[in-house]
């Protein structure tokens, strides 16, 4: 008589990841998509001004820092909401603000308050949406989205295994670019377009390997595979999608109030 094997849950009690990351990655993407959406509608800028201070100190207080992580983000959310600030400034109607005091008038070229206003409360708005995003993307495993989209949602394992193979490409052709930019470097040969020759050979071999090691396992001949734990749905996951739920009503209710 054969016995099957039982994959063991996740052990959620890792010293190395944050808070955040002992969450099912699917409770994280249900717990912000209702803020996420709910913002599109926003028009004030104070709404999400707060949801961008929330969704930031949950984020630092709940994810794995590293010195580039965080200087990464310190940066890029700055120069977003400036960029943004500014562009839709300069691409409001100035006739739909023309009953705002002018700020700066360059002949007859004139950028009203209420322009400025506008491009801030659509920066906030844009910031507040990524910063809300960057919940699930900084503390989710790839691996772990492919698991919960298998065994939360029962999507078949061939397509989230190749989901996993895509997330992780990027990253490795980065890593092989910087090894063929240091051998040029040594070589005494310059950066140009014929770099891209080997990157894209490399990445032809490593798409074969794959193919073929997936084959030799037989990968795809059954309607299930064992995985090597389990990505449990716990009782904090359904708080955290709750408590996501009722962050956007609020946000919903203030923009009907």
């Amino acid at each position: 008589m054969t016995r099957t094997a039982v994959a063991p849950e996740r052990d959620r009690t890792r010293p190395s990841g944050g808070m955040l990351e002992w969450l099912n990655p699917l409770a994280k993407v249900a717990a912000v998509l209702p803020a996420s959406v709910a913002l599109i509608g926003v028009r004030d800028i104070t709404t999400p001004a707060i949801v961008a201070a929330v969704a930031m100190l949950v984020l630092v207080a709940g994810a794995r820092w590293t010195p580039l992580r965080a200087r990464a983000v310190l940066l890029s959310i700055p120069v977003l909401l400036l960029v943004t600030a500014v562009s839709f400034t300069l691409w409001t109607d100035a006739s739909g603000v023309a009953d705002t005091p002018v700020l700066v008038q360059l002949g007859a070229w004139q950028v009203h308050l209420g322009a400025v206003q506008i491009g801030v409360a659509t920066a906030l708005r844009v910031c507040a949406i990524a910063v809300l995003w960057l919940i699930p993307v900084l503390t989710t495993d790839s691996a772990d989205m492919a698991r919960a989209l298998n065994q939360q949602l029962r999507l078949p394992y061939r397509v989230t295994y190749t989901m996993i193979i895509a997330l992780r490409f990027p990253a490795r052709s980065v890593r092989e670019f910087d090894t063929i930019r240091a051998a040029r470097r040594v070589r005494g040969l310059r950066m140009g377009l014929s770099a891209v020759i080997p990157l894209l050979a490399g990445s032809i071999r490593h798409a074969e390997k794959v193919a073929i090691a997936a084959d030799s396992r037989e990968f795809g001949a059954y309607p299930q595979r064992t995985e090597r734990y389990r990505v449990a749905w716990r009782g904090v996951d359904t708080v955290s999608v709750v408590l996501g739920m009722l962050a956007g009503v609020a946000i919903v209710g203030t923009i009907i109030a």
